[in-house]
């Protein structure tokens, strides 16, 4: 019997309380992973897809359960800010939602996508964002992708986590009572989007924008009104601020926020010495301006003398 997937995935809901289960289950903490945290497993991570992963959930808060569905189709480029636009939960009418990844997650996105376009992969909108590892020799698999499991996502984060960091360890787990033993600090993926909220929250990105980025309801009658374009939550207006603000301190490594503080500056310095030339070029052409009244009334002077209408007066 052949399932039909897409139906059975279009009503996959909110799995926020997954790690809350595990959090129950391991005694852990209910708080974020640190910014020093989040880079210390970012560099110790050795698969660009685990980069992928970490970066995504850490800078759009996304749930880990919307990440092995992405497909090419889901994502949007603006370049304008060189980051892009998720769609999570595509084929959910209840539960899709928007969001966006900082200028440091896309470049790592289109590296690894360029990486599978050279390697003979046709990309399509229908494929994985992150898909399975293949064989460069094997054409037909390199053309065939398979996403993820969720299973599989959690181990990566956790195989990072306990083999290259000091931020989680392996639990025992104690057959009799059916339970692991001991805890850990924080929940394994659930953490990023505590860290996503309480950087944005910091930044001052206004909370109904962080509310609807994660992909929560808003409460009341606020979720019937407060409907806000996806320009919005990007941009925020004059009053309040929206993912923009957020995007320094939600990049992950200092190099990339340094990247982006000297471009900022680069640009301050263009517009500054376009100010300046444009006043140097307005004087310029207020002096020629002088000049070439005072050559008329020269002019106008010594044709005057000429026809007798006025007498030069003498030296003395």
């Amino acid at each position: 019997y052949q399932f039909k997937w897409d139906l059975i995935t279009s009503y996959l809901g909110n799995d926020d309380t997954d790690d809350d289960e595990e959090l129950e289950r391991e005694g852990g903490e209910d708080r974020p992973y640190s910014k020093e945290e989040i880079k210390i497993m970012f560099n110790a991570a050795q698969d660009i897809r685990v980069k992928i992963v970490i970066s995504l959930l850490s800078s759009s808060g996304l749930r880990y359960g919307a990440i092995p569905n992405l497909k090419l189709k889901h994502l949007e480029k603006i370049e304008k800010y060189q980051l892009y636009q998720i769609t999570a939960y595509g084929k959910s009418k209840k539960y899709s939602y928007k969001t966006f990844c900082t200028p440091e997650c896309t470049a790592l996105i289109d590296s690894y996508l360029s990486y599978r376009k050279k390697q003979g992969e046709q990309l399509q909108d229908n494929s994985p964002l992150i898909r399975e590892q293949f064989s460069t020799i094997d054409k037909l698999k390199a053309n065939n992708p398979r996403h993820l499991t969720l299973i599989t996502f959690r181990y990566m984060i956790n195989d990072v986590l306990t083999k290259y960091s000091t931020l989680r360890k392996k639990l025992p787990f104690d057959y009799e009572n059916k339970r692991k033993e001991g805890k850990n600090p924080t929940m394994l993926t659930h953490a990023f989007r505590k860290s996503y909220n309480t950087e944005c929250a910091k930044a001052g990105v206004y909370p109904d924008f962080i509310e609807i980025m994660l992909g929560h309801k808003l409460p009341g009658v606020r979720s019937h009104y407060m409907k806000p374009d996806t320009k919005t939550l990007l941009e925020g207006t004059k009053e309040v601020k929206g993912y923009l603000a957020a995007i320094d301190s939600l990049t992950i490594n200092d190099e990339n926020r340094l990247s982006k503080q000297v471009q900022e500056l680069k640009e301050k310095n263009e517009d500054a010495e376009y100010v300046i030339k444009g006043k140097l070029q307005e004087k310029e052409e207020q002096i020629n301006q002088l000049i070439a009244k005072q050559a008329k009334f020269e002019q106008l002077i010594h044709s005057l003398i000429e026809s007798g209408q006025l007498k030069p007066q003498s030296p003395n």
